[in-house]
């Protein structure tokens, strides 16, 4: 094992939220209220020797075994953290793990999230920098959830296209090209705070403001004409084969319509990225 394997690293994360602590644990470890932030699904069994299971589908089912459980304060959990073989030794925990601290300040409450555990060699990079950039939206969603759709169940949509392509080429297909995603309006040159006001080529009308812009890798916008949504826009390479991603979250409202808009999503992304 070499200086770089046995070294580790982490990255660090902080959101403030117009909620209180009680309210922020229970988002971090009711099962319920975790669907209307995080995975889409989701099993608790709380307390430290616990676990909790995060779920998107069949081939994203993971679980995550509980070592620290103090209500409103602190929780730690390893984090999808499957049995492995380092060559010549016995079997190991990856002893990756992601800690939240939860303060209350004035009426709000800070919450700190640290994943840590990521090994220095470079077989390591990608994971930890899709952890980074996915734990950059995910704490936008869970502070959107409890501000402006406290109680509310969510209904999501996640669109993934396998593609052929390196980060900057799919993003030029999907946001560039007179070919791609965009019918009219272009999402250039704008950051964090800006307004815009899209038509995509499947005749949806997007108007909304950026959370996060990050090419060729994340965008990010909350859309208020969608019941004040969340729109993702992201590419990883993660798991072996490189996707784009296209992630939509609504509150309250129905299930025909997410259907219908997520149908017409899906067509237009995989003739923008084909």
């Amino acid at each position: 094992m070499t200086t770089e394997d046995r070294k580790t690293r982490s990255h660090e994360h902080e959101v403030i939220i117009e909620a209180d602590p009680d309210e922020v644990w229970q988002a971090l470890t009711d099962a319920k209220v975790l669907t209307r932030w995080f995975p889409l699904g989701a099993e608790v069994s709380p307390g430290a020797g616990g676990h909790i299971r995060l779920s998107w589908g069949k081939d994203f089912d993971y679980l995550c075994p509980i070592t620290a459980w103090e209500p409103g304060r602190h929780l730690r959990f390893s984090w999808m953290d499957p049995l492995y073989t380092p060559e010549g030794g016995e079997e190991q925990r990856r002893g990756v793990a992601v800690d939240w601290t939860i303060e209350g300040r004035g009426g709000r409450t800070v919450l700190r999230l640290v994943h840590s555990g990521f090994g220095g060699a470079s077989d390591w990079d990608e994971e930890f920098d899709a952890t980074r950039r996915g734990w950059t939206f995910e704490l936008l969603s869970l502070k959107h959830a409890l501000e402006k759709h406290r109680g509310v169940d969510r209904m999501a949509c996640w669109i993934r296209q396998s593609v052929d392509l390196s980060a900057a080429e799919a993003w030029t297909r999907v946001f560039g090209s007179s070919r791609g995603l965009l019918r009219s309006g272009s999402i250039a040159g704008l950051h964090r705070g800006d307004s815009f006001d899209l038509t995509l080529t499947s005749g949806d009308s997007v108007k909304g403001q950026v959370l996060v812009m990050g090419p060729p890798l994340d965008f990010a916008a909350t859309l208020p004409e969608l019941g004040n949504g969340l729109f993702r826009y992201g590419y990883e390479a993660m798991a072996g084969h490189p996707e784009a991603i296209l992630w939509l979250s609504t509150w309250g409202r129905p299930e025909s319509e997410v259907r219908a808009i997520e149908g017409r999503w899906r067509d237009a992304f995989a003739r923008a990225l084909a």
